[in-house]
Order: structure tokens, then C-alpha cells, then sequence
């Protein structure tokens, strides 16, 4: 580039180029920023609003068709599991 016989327009091109490179690491930042965003926010989502939080307290979390199941169905009380009158 310096050995050119029209040094200005090696300059010139010199400047695009490095111009060119800023503006392509200023893109680059700006899409790896929106991915981090979009898979933080997904993460959040999922863990926040999605999934069921652990009890914390002295009550259990249980599926209710288990207990049913187990303890038949609450209207008619009747005997555990098979003995159920339903």
C-alpha cells in the first residue's frame, strides 16, 4: 500500500477498508448481543414461568390421577386402589 504511485487513493482504500472492518465487528457485536438476549430470555422463560417450582413447605407436590389411583376418587371415598366402588 505505501509503495504505490498514487499514494492518496492507497490511503483512501486503506480508510474504507478499515471502516468497513469497524462497521462489520460493530454488526457481529450487535447480532451476538440480540442471540444472548433472546437465549437469556428463553432460559428465563422457561425456568421462571414454565416450570413448576419445588415446594417449600411441609406440603407435598404430587399428581393428582396418582392419588386417585391409590386412594380412589374423593366423592366416594371408597377403599384404596382397586377396591375402589367406582
Amino acid at each position: 500500500m505505501l509503495n504505490t504511485p498514487h499514494k492518496h487513493h492507497a490511503e483512501t482504500f486503506t480508510n474504507d477498508m478499515a471502516n468497513l472492518h469497524n462497521e462489520l465487528n460493530y454488526q457481529h457485536a450487535r447480532l451476538l448481543l440480540r442471540r444472548g438476549v433472546l437465549v437469556f430470555g428463553a432460559l428465563y422463560a422457561y425456568f421462571w414461568l414454565i416450570m413448576e417450582p419445588d415446594a417449600l413447605d411441609w406440603r407435598d407436590t404430587f399428581d393428582i390421577k396418582f392419588n386417585e389411583k391409590t386412594y380412589g376418587t374423593l366423592p366416594t371415598s371408597a377403599g384404596e386402589g382397586k377396591d375402589a366402588i367406582d
